[in-house]
C-alpha cells in the first residue's frame, strides 16, 4: 500500500503547488497593474497642494511639462525664468515669493498672468539688477493675475521693467503694488508697449527712485499715477507720440534730480504738474511739437537748470510766473516764441542763454531781472532790440552775437557792471557806435577793464575811433 500511495501523493502535491504559483502570479500581476494605473491617474489628476520649503536655486520654465516640478512650491530661492513657452497663462497658484529675478519674456501665446494670484513679492537683492521683467509677450493684454503683488525689490534696490508687449493696453493687475525699491534706488521702466493707453493699475504707488515712460505709441495720459508724490532721482517722459496731457501727476511735488519731458509730439500743455515745486537738478522740456506754453508749472520755485529747447509751437513761457531766481536757464530753438512773458518775477540767474529763437523780437518778460552771471543772447534772427532788460544792472560776462536784425542796445541803459568779458559781434545791422557807447558807459561807472570782443557789426563813424 505504501508503494502505491507515494506516487499519487507526489502527483497531488504537484497539482496544488502549481495552482498556488499560478494564483500568486495572477494576483501579483493584477495588483501591479492596478497599482500602476492608480498611481498614474493620481499623478495626473490630483493636485497634492503646496510643499514645505523653497525651491533651492534658479528655475527655467520653458515648456508645460516643467510646471509639474515647480508648481507645489510657495517660494523660489533664486531666479524664475518663464521664457519662450507656449503657455497661455502661468498656473503657479501657490507661489508667494520669488527671492531672485522673475523674468516673463518671449511667450507669444501668453494672454494672461492668471495663476500668479498668490504672488506678493519679488526681490533679487542685486544692486542695479532686474527684479521683475515682463517683456516681448505679444499677446499679453493686461497684468491681471498680479493683484496680490505688493513689492518689487528690497528696501533699497528694486527694478520693474515692462517693455515691448505689443497687445498690452493697461497695467491693470498692479493695483496692490505700493513699493519698487527705495525712494532713491527703485526703478520702473515702461517702454515700447505699442497699445498701452494708460497707466491705470499703478494707483497705489506713492514714490519711486526712477520712473521712465518712453516710446509708448498709444499712451494718451498718465492717469494711474495719482498717488505719486515723490520721484527720488529721475522722471523721464520721452517719445510718447499720442500723449496729450500729463494728467495723473497731480500729486507730484518733487523730483530729486532730473525731470525730462521730450519728443511727445501731441503734448499741448504741462497741465497736470500743478503741485510740482522742486526739481533738484535739471528740468528739460525739449522737442514737444505741439506745446504752446508752460501752463502747469505755476508752483515751480526751485530747480537747478531749466532748458526749454526745440519746441516749435511754443509762443510764450506762461506758467513760470513763480520763478524769482535760478541757477541756469536756457531758452533755445523755439521757432514760434515771440516773447519771454512768464518770467516777470525773475530777478536773478547765474547763467541765462537765449539763442536761435527765430520769432523772438524783444526780451519782454524780463523786466524784473537785475543781475545775471553769464548772459548770452545769440542767433535770434528777428530780435530788433533788447527791450525788457531795462532793470539789469550787473553781469559777470555778456555775449551778444549773430542777431541779424538787432539795431539797438538801448535796453541795457541801466547796466553798470560787467566783471569779466564783453563780446558783441556778428550783429550786421547793429551800429558799432552802440557797442562803443556801452563800453564807455561801463568804464565811466565801474572802471570796466575786462576783455572786449567786438567785430562784424555795422561799420559807422565809430568804427575807427572807439578802439573796438
Amino acid at each position: 500500500m505504501k508503494t502505491k500511495l507515494f506516487p499519487f501523493l507526489f502527483f497531488a502535491l504537484g497539482l496544488v503547488a502549481c495552482d498556488v504559483v499560478d494564483n500568486v502570479e495572477t494576483d501579483a500581476g493584477t495588483d501591479a497593474e492596478t497599482d500602476v494605473e492608480t498611481d498614474t491617474e493620481s499623478d495626473v489628476e490630483t493636485d497634492t497642494g503646496p510643499v514645505d520649503g523653497c525651491w533651492a536655486g534658479d528655475f527655467l520654465l520653458s515648456e508645460e511639462a516643467d510646471l509639474a516640478t515647480i508648481k507645489p512650491y510657495t517660494c523660489i530661492e533664486g531666479d524664475l525664468h518663464i521664457v519662450s513657452t507656449a503657455l497661455q497663462n502661468i498656473p503657479l497658484p501657490y507661489l508667494v515669493e520669488v527671492r531672485g529675478i522673475l523674468n516673463i519674456a518671449d511667450n507669444p501665446q501668453l494672454t494672461s498672468l492668471a495663476g500668479l494670484n498668490a504672488l506678493t513679492s519679488v526681490a533679487s537683492n542685486h544692486a542695479y539688477g532686474e527684479d521683475l521683467v515682463i517683456r516681448d509677450n505679444n499677446a499679453l493684454k493686461s497684468l491681471a493675475g498680479l493683484e496680490s503683488l505688493t513689492s518689487v525689490g528690497g528696501d533699497d534696490w528694486g527694478r520693474l521693467s515692462i517693455s515691448r508687449n505689443k497687445a498690452l493696453t493697461s497695467l491693470a493687475g498692479l493695483e496692490s503694488l505700493a513699493r519698487v525699491g527705495g525712494l532713491n534706488m527703485g526703478v520702473i521702466y515702461i517702454y515700447d508697449n505699442d497699445t498701452l493707453a494708460s497707466l491705470e493699475g499703478l494707483e497705489t504707488l506713492t514714490e519711486v527712485g526712477v520712473l521712465a515712460i518712453t516710446d509708448n505709441d498709444s499712451l494718451t495720459s498718465l492717469v494711474g499715477l495719482e498717488a505719486l508724490t515723490d520721484v527720488g532721482v529721475y522722471l523721464d517722459i520721452w517719445e510718447n507720440p499720442s500723449l496729450t496731457s500729463l494728467a495723473g501727476l497731480a500729486s507730484l511735488t518733487s523730483v530729486g534730480s532730473d525731470l525730462t519731458i521730450s519728443s511727445n509730439a501731441s503734448l499741448a500743455s504741462l497741465e497736470g504738474l500743478e503741485a510740482l515745486t522742486t526739481v533738484g537738478r535739471d528740468l528739460t522740456i525739449k522737442a514737444n511739437a505741439s506745446l504752446t506754453n508752460l501752463g502747469g508749472l505755476e508752483a515751480l520755485t526751485d530747480f537747478g537748470a531749466l532748458a526749454i529747447t526745440d519746441n516749435p509751437s511754443l509762443t510764450s513761457l506762461t506758467g513760470l510766473e513763480a520763478l524769482t531766481e535760478a541757477y541756469e536757464i536756457t531758452i533755445g530753438d523755439n521757432e514760434a516764441l515771440t516773447s519771454l512773458a512768464g518770467l516777470e518775477a525773475l530777478t536773478s540767474v547765474w547763467n541765462l542763454t537765449i539763442e536761435s529763437n527765430d520769432s523772438l523780437t524783444s526780451h519782454t518778460g524780463l523786466e524784473a531781472l537785475t543781475s545775471v552771471g553769464g548772459l548770452r543772447i545769440r542767433n535770434n534772427t528777428s530780435l530788433t532790440s533788447l527791450a525788457g532788460l531795462a532793470a539789469l544792472t550787473e553781469a559777470y560776462e555778456m555775449t551778444i552775437s549773430g542777431n541779424t536784425t538787432l539795431t539797438s542796445l538801448a535796453g541795457l541803459a541801466a547796466l553798470t557792471s560787467v566783471q569779466y568779458d564783453l563780446s558783441i559781434f556778428e550783429n550786421p545791422v547793429l551800429p558799432q557806435c552802440q557797442a562803443c557807447d556801452l563800453v564807455t558807459q561801463l568804464q565811466e561807472v565801474d572802471g570796466f577793464d575786462g576783455m572786449v570782443t567786438c567785430y562784424g557789426n555795422q561799420e559807422d563813424a565809430c568804427a575807427d575811433t572807439c578802439g573796438l
